[in-house]
């Protein structure tokens, strides 16, 4: 029978009793939760923009007049429009939240604002939304996780080093 010894076992043992409490890395990975949910919650500068779709007498200009002024009639929207002012408003910025799960060794950003998809999601942003300059989902990740990711690396390398 062949055995495999191996050296500095205890030490190794050691180092994985510390991985039991990951404070630091649990750490880390809630700060860059917290970060990526500050990034994706900030409104963009204020932009006008000319939608091109309300001028002129195509069917969907007509429609989104129409539209428009059922609205206004019916109070969900003002003019001039406030951004987070109206009354039905579900404040998207401040809708962002970041929870731990999996003892902390998971965390999600998430909003329940029932509109966020249409302003945020990479898949579902409208095209206004996009000529405003609201980030979406993936573009967050895409700008901020690598580095997020360092650093809970950074924090898994420094537990072990201990």
């Amino acid at each position: 029978m062949t055995y495999i010894k191996i050296e500095g076992a205890e030490e190794l043992i050691k180092k994985i009793d510390n991985l039991a409490s990951m404070t630091k890395v649990k750490g880390a990975i809630m700060a860059g939760a917290l970060e990526l949910k500050e990034k994706i919650a900030k409104y963009p500068a204020k932009r006008t923009y000319k939608n091109w779709r309300l001028y002129g007498n195509s069917d969907a200009a007509k429609r989104m007049r129409a539209g428009f002024f059922y609205h206004l009639n019916k109070g969900d929207i003002g003019v001039p429009y406030r951004r987070g002012q109206s009354s039905k408003s579900e404040k998207l910025g401040q809708s962002w939240t970041a929870k731990a799960s999996d003892s902390g060794f998971t965390a999600t950003v998430g909003t329940s604002a029932t509109y966020a998809r249409l302003v945020q999601s990479s898949e579902e942003q409208t095209s206004a939304h996009k000529q405003t300059g609201w980030i979406t989902d993936k573009q967050v990740v895409m700008l901020y996780g690598k580095k997020i990711a360092e650093k809970v690396l950074k924090a898994i390398a420094d537990v072990l080093a201990k």
